[in-house]
């Protein structure tokens, strides 16, 4: 059953919505709009876009057979003003809107609904009034019988699920579902599970008792957790992966298949770290320009390094400091984040902050050639706060570590201050508490296009690369697709980038032998650094040759210095704790 929370008389007044399930395998959720608002015209919108989830989606264009009418059911002149904008003609009476939507792509911040279970994305559904964002809003349903169970952090009351404004309703996912929950306390806080999918006993009982270290090492880790109640909605649904943070609940999604792999497994335990870590970073401590919410236009802001680099570089160090990885599996994961990095021509175009500003357009909408122009402030930004969190211990003695500046920016500008702050404000925060001028440090990988020396923060505590061995690159890769083996990544950095070689090129053959997965794995094995290769290839039905240079490319591992100074044992203490 669903946790019982606080208790909420129905909301009579403006804003009343139902949900109707009538036919679930059609893929419709059926919604009707009862407003009392007395103006003689008002305009609704659909939301564009989700919080967290940077990219104008367009929602409306799954809204469908839009129409209005008085509560006597007498039609209602209105006009559609744009592409997610009405206008109602109420002539000063109430009226009900009426729409569906159509609910069938499985994702964290989209609609599904089929037999199995409905899920609700509330930003991708329902309207909103123009001028009324901070009214209340209450939101009826019927099932019809199809599902037994509505889990929601909104306050409920019988039917009725209670938001204090439409940003609380935006911020509050809604699933109904056939399934019971499981639930568990962490930190003063109920945890209600909803795990949607078919599971063997076994890993569903390891991953609540999982997820449960993870929540207390977090509530720990902070010092307390803002909440009384959290949700966890994660949808075992093949072929899936993603998460969505909210201020009271989180959306996950895997794949089910995945979880008898130890290191997928890991994952999914990664994914749900990293969202319920946006329970205090980002949902309450935030860059000041993700809020108030345009709900039609994006919110721009050059510091998503802050939202999202933090919480990238966490989630998998919270893995390790709940003993889900070894010393040696953090390090894999660390290293294989600097290989991202390192071995992307992006770096070498576009800064941390460019990153974050222009993720609308460019992070959120990839492409085949999105390695080569940009990056991700997920991996470049985890990687920053990594060597900001060495340099902090390092130069405090390992009095101060970078959560002890996430804990002063909660406190000082949303207990305190109820707001988010800016960059100068989250830099001065910083050299308040900890005496150092982390800006002047590491402005410059920030602001400017420069890559980061991480490993020369790592050997500041005791961990250095190590070569592990070498390997022929083309500096392209292929996939074979009905038949053919087609160019569909070229790296501009290798030499493959300074000879004419283009996208979707066939490749023909390889030294006169026929092209073939097999083919290329065996000519790189023969091949030397320097050496040269004849690619016969197809464009545009025309056959073309093209010699291209073999470069090596050495791969690394990062290992733990076996006999490092009392000083380095120290930090590395602090920073890998005592294993």
């Amino acid at each position: 059953m669903a946790i019982k929370k606080k208790l909420t008389k129905p909301n009579k007044n403006l804003f009343n919505y139902k949900v109707i399930i009538s036919e679930p395998h059609l893929n419709y959720f059926y919604i009707e709009l009862t407003v009392k608002l007395k103006q003689s015209s008002v305009k609704f919108h659909l939301p564009t876009w989700s919080p967290g989830s940077y990219l104008i989606r367009d929602y409306a264009g799954h809204l469908h057979n839009f129409s209005v009418s008085t509560l006597n059911d007498q039609p209602i002149k209105w006009n559609q003003t744009g592409l997610s904008t009405w206008e109602i003609f109420s002539e000063n009476k109430p009226f009900t809107i009426k729409y569906k939507v159509y609910s069938f792509e499985n994702s964290v911040r989209t609609n599904f609904l089929d037999t199995e279970y409905g899920f609700i994305n509330p930003p991708s559904i329902f309207l909103y009034p123009e001028g009324y964002l901070q009214s209340k809003v209450e939101i009826s349903y019927e099932t019809n019988s199809h599902f037994k169970f509505v889990y929601s952090a909104l306050e409920k009351k019988e039917i009725f699920l209670i938001a204090d404004n439409f940003d609380e309703l935006y911020d509050s996912p809604i699933q109904f579902s056939n399934r019971e929950s499981a639930s568990f306390e962490s930190g003063d806080c109920q945890h209600e599970i909803l795990l949607e999918g078919e599971i063997p006993k076994q890993i569903r009982a390891n991953l609540l008792s999982d997820l449960k270290k993870i929540t207390d090492y977090e509530t720990k880790l902070f010092g307390f957790n803002p909440n009384k109640y959290y949700l966890f909605i994660i949808n075992l649904t093949d072929n899936n992966y993603g998460g969505l943070e909210h201020a009271a609940s989180s959306v996950n999604a895997f794949d089910p298949i995945k979880l008898h792999d130890k290191s997928e497994y890991a994952r999914l335990l990664g994914l749900l770290a990293h969202e319920y870590f946006h329970l205090w970073n980002v949902k309450r401590i935030r860059p000041i320009e993700l809020l108030p919410y345009n709900y039609q236009e994006p919110n721009l802001t050059k510091e998503l390094w802050i939202a999202e680099g933090i919480t990238s570089f966490y989630d998998n160090y919270i893995l390790h400091q709940c003993n889900f990885y070894s010393n040696e599996d953090y390090l894999a994961e660390l290293i294989t984040d600097i290989n991202r990095l390192e071995d992307s021509a992006g770096d070498e175009n576009m800064s941390l902050e460019d990153s974050s500003f222009t993720t609308w357009t460019k992070f959120y909408k990839q492409h085949a050639n999105s390695h080569n122009t940009g990056i991700s402030y997920y991996v470049k930004g985890s990687i920053l706060v990594l060597c900001m969190n060495i340099y902090i211990l390092k130069n405090t003695d390992c009095k101060f570590s970078f959560i002890d500046i996430l804990k002063a920016l909660y406190q000082k500008y949303f207990v305190k201050k109820n707001r988010g702050f800016t960059k100068e404000e989250f830099f001065s925060t910083a050299e308040e508490l900890t005496g150092l001028n982390l800006l002047d440090r590491f402005e410059k990988y920030i602001s400017d296009i420069v890559r980061i020396p991480v490993f020369d923060f790592l050997e500041e505590v005791g961990i250095k690369k190590e070569e592990v061995s070498s390997k022929i690159s083309f500096g392209f890769d292929t996939k074979e697709r009905d038949g053919k083996v087609l160019i569909t990544k070229i790296y501009q950095h290798k030499s493959s980038g300074k000879i004419d070689i283009n996208l979707h090129d066939e490749l023909i053959a390889i030294n006169s032998l026929r092209a073939s997965r097999e083919t290329l794995e065996s000519v790189k094995s023969s091949l030397e650094n320097g050496d040269e290769i004849l690619l016969l290839l197809s464009r545009k039905n025309k056959i073309i040759q093209r010699t291209l240079k073999c470069e090596t490319i050495k791969t690394y591992r990062l290992v733990i210095d076996n006999v490092p100074s009392e000083k380095i044992l120290k930090l590395r203490k602090a920073f890998l704790g005592s294993k």
